[in-house]
């Protein structure tokens, strides 16, 4: 029989096969919860900076734009999509929790 997955559902099984520790707002986020997160802009710097990273390497690193970084640091973002979070998080080696707010 053939299950047709949608790219939502893949990436959760993705997830949550290769995740050993997920928190309850990752498995909102990998499941396509309808919600948007605030940005702590400080929090990110400072632990972008911990890493020596430059805003353009965070941002390829979590696969985003190369201005994303400047522009959320810069608080020019209302809102980030949950999923962008998830990435940004882990390219920090962190928890979502740590860098954003839910709205």
């Amino acid at each position: 029989m053939y299950v047709r997955k949608t790219k939502k559902n893949f990436l959760f099984d993705l997830y949550v096969s290769t995740s050993y520790n997920t928190s309850k707002l990752d498995e909102r986020i990998m499941k396509g919860g309808g919600f948007m997160l605030i940005a702590k802009p400080n929090v990110i710097k400072k632990k972008r900076l911990e890493l020596h990273l430059s805003q353009r390497q965070l941002s390829l690193k979590a696969g985003l734009p190369d201005n994303a970084i400047c522009r959320i640091e810069n608080k020019n973002f209302n809102s980030i999509y949950p999923i962008r979070a998830k990435a940004i998080a882990d390219a920090l080696g962190c928890e979502i929790k740590d860098l954003f707010n839910e709205i």
